[in-house]
């Protein structure tokens, strides 16, 4: 079901924090991964400039401390930060890898450097709401007083707009269905139920209860000690980027008795530029004249911007190696769980990903047509995932391509 403003004019009520309110918000950092995302040597031009601005922009409270992992990035990056910490009087905290690794790898290491408990995620390619810094705070202090062990809370990403493009069923929010070897995000969307019925964590700020998930993305606010004590996110530098992340991570928490939830409220969101990459999806432009706080352009003009291809920005890579590590490293995530579920997601992939030419992601600016050819992704990406696995686990899992090819 398409979602609409007006549909939502209930939930976007202005909120206000009062100043005893906001003396009493836990501090928190702000975690951003990077990696060439700032080609101009005009700051103002370079979307982690915009993000960051973002986050300035935020009434009613701001992050005490923001963290750089510079994933040896060969651009404009290093003085990017250095001119928004002069121009903002920010207080940075900077670190350049050597080498290039990825983002699972990079985000723990961020978390090691935090000065506070309260971690902001957030895709360096986003931009943030107004509220989303001080409705967060106010969520996960609030919700924690009821859910003792929670550890993360999940934001809205919206892409390409400031208000969800969709309403779903809780059932298809933020959901794993392991025996089917499928996952839910559907963060970009609205809660059906709560169209009728909503429930409040605060009513005197409008402001929705969060509900559990069991998997989250990557704008988000965590605490460092229940993120530790699920062991932090899983090192996946040997894939050029880590697919597989957050559901790892998510598993890995619910292993440790942590808590995962998701905010619903519209008004504490991040809006997803898709920088480097024009994606399949069609995006009808209701937003485009917005003027994006603290920035100098309308996000109409941020989205052109972002259009153009850079390969080597981000994880922005070709389509033929985009699936072979979004289809290796899912694998290797259920492979890890038991072998049956490795191989039931092995062949469903196969089915639907080279039989049929579907493709969980509309990342990819184009399908690929030849079967040939996606036969090979899928082959590279399983045999890829079974080394990786039983580096990671010890176990042997040898003959597993084999079987696959025996269920086919």
């Amino acid at each position: 079901m398409r979602c609409s403003k007006s549909l939502l004019a209930p939930f976007l009520k202005e909120v206000a924090f009062s100043p005893t309110e906001t003396a009493a918000f836990p501090k928190a950092s702000f975690l951003f991964v990077t990696y060439n995302r700032c080609p101009h040597a005009d700051y103002r031009k370079n979307p982690l400039t915009w993000a960051v601005q973002t986050v300035l922009a935020n009434r009613y409270a701001q992050v005490d401390e923001f963290i750089f992992v510079d994933d040896c990035s060969t651009d404009y990056t290093a003085d990017t930060i250095r001119r928004l910490e002069k121009e903002y009087h920010l207080s940075v905290v900077y670190t350049r890898n050597k080498t290039h690794k990825e983002f699972s790898y990079n985000r723990a290491q961020g978390v090691l450097l935090s000065s506070h408990d309260l971690i902001f995620m957030g895709d360096d390619d986003c931009l943030f709401s107004p509220l989303f810094v001080a409705g967060s705070l106010f969520s996960f202090a609030r919700l924690k007083k009821q859910v003792p062990n929670l550890g993360l809370l999940n934001l809205n990403v919206y892409d390409k707009s400031t208000y969800p493009l969709r309403v779903r069923p809780l059932s298809e929010i933020g959901r794993i269905d392991y025996e089917k070897t499928f996952f839910y995000h559907g963060f970009d969307s609205f809660p059906e139920p709560y169209l009728t019925h909503p429930v409040y964590l605060d009513k005197a700020h409008f402001l929705l209860m969060p509900f559990r998930v069991d998997t989250f993305k990557g704008v988000n606010l965590v605490s460092r000690e229940e993120l530790l004590k699920a062991g932090n996110y899983l090192d996946l530098s040997m894939w050029p980027y880590g697919y597989s992340e957050h559901i790892e991570l998510a598993r890995q928490m619910a292993q440790a008795g942590v808590a995962v939830y998701h905010q619903p409220d519209p008004k504490i969101y991040a809006v997803h530029l898709k920088y480097g990459s024009k994606s399949r999806d069609v995006y009808d432009g209701r937003c485009r004249s917005y003027h994006v706080p603290g920035t100098d352009y309308t996000l109409g003009q941020l989205i052109a911007m972002s259009e153009e291809p850079r390969p080597g920005s981000g994880s922005r890579c070709a389509p033929e190696l985009f699936h072979e590590v979004e289809i290796g490293t899912l694998f290797s995530f259920y492979l890890k769980i038991s072998k049956e579920a490795g191989i039931r997601f092995a062949v469903k992939e196969y089915r639907q990903f080279v039989e049929q030419n579907k493709v969980f992601s509309t990342t990819p600016a184009y399908s690929i047509q030849s079967k040939t050819e996606r036969n090979a992704i899928w082959e590279r990406g399983i045999l890829k995932g079974i080394a990786v696995s039983m580096k990671q686990t010890g176990k042997d899992f040898s003959s597993v391509f084999d079987e696959i090819r025996r269920a086919l």
